[in-house]
């Protein structure tokens, strides 16, 4: 079966090792059923990317320099 963005199922806090013993699956299907969709994931690097470049273009090298 193949899980959808609107499929996903949260972790709760339990890291995938925990939550498999717990479900009585293999931590891989864990990881199918919690993952984001890849498309979801390169969007969102490409957006923190471009976001990195704006602040090292005004000098800043990360979130911390802009106290």
């Amino acid at each position: 079966m193949t899980m959808t963005a609107e499929h996903r199922h949260p972790r709760n806090g339990m890291s995938v090792r925990e939550l498999a013993a717990k479900v009585g699956v293999s931590e891989k299907s864990i990881v199918r059923w919690t993952s984001e969709p890849r498309e979801v994931y390169l969007s969102r690097a490409q957006q923190r990317r471009v976001r990195i470049r704006e602040l090292r273009e005004t000098g800043l090298s990360n979130a911390c320099d802009r106290r």
